[in-house]
């Protein structure tokens, strides 16, 4: 699924609300840091989701998913692929990640993966029983 920068998710309203989101720094398994970005649910069902962006990593439209996905009570997080070749933290408006998305590796993509999920099952993230992965573009490949 592509979109345009101005674009945001077209979810029906659910009547939920997410309890708390925010910028987030996570950890791999290989000690790298990279951005996440999180949206706990008001009334939680369990359920977790990785978000998995397309190439250009991070965006509104996937910090706004995140958030609705919280809105329908499953706990997300938003991962970043880019913490070892673009340094740690969020993406401007506009990041190209072609060059990136060059430069990962599965192996590395994976652990990036699995610390969002980790996250998830924490108490921090919500220790939810149930994780799932949803995909777009490069992300939906991995997913």
């Amino acid at each position: 699924m592509c979109h345009s920068a101005d674009e945001r998710p077209l979810v029906r309203q659910v009547g939920g609300a997410a309890a708390d989101h925010g910028d987030l720094m996570l950890t791999s398994a290989d000690g790298t840091r990279f951005a996440a970005y999180f949206a706990r649910a008001a009334d939680p069902s369990g359920s977790g989701m990785v978000v998995l962006p397309d190439s250009n990593g991070i965006s509104a439209f996937y910090t706004a998913l995140a958030r609705r996905l919280a809105e329908a009570g499953i706990d997300a997080v938003t991962i970043d692929y880019y913490g070892r070749t673009a340094g740690p933290g969020l993406r401007p408006t506009g990041f190209n990640g072609d060059d990136h998305m060059s430069r990962t590796t599965p192996v590395t993509v994976d652990e990036d993966v699995a610390a969002g999920a980790a996250y998830l099952g924490s108490r921090d993230g919500g220790a939810v029983k149930r994780t799932f992965c949803v995909g777009f573009c490069f992300g939906g490949a991995i997913a």
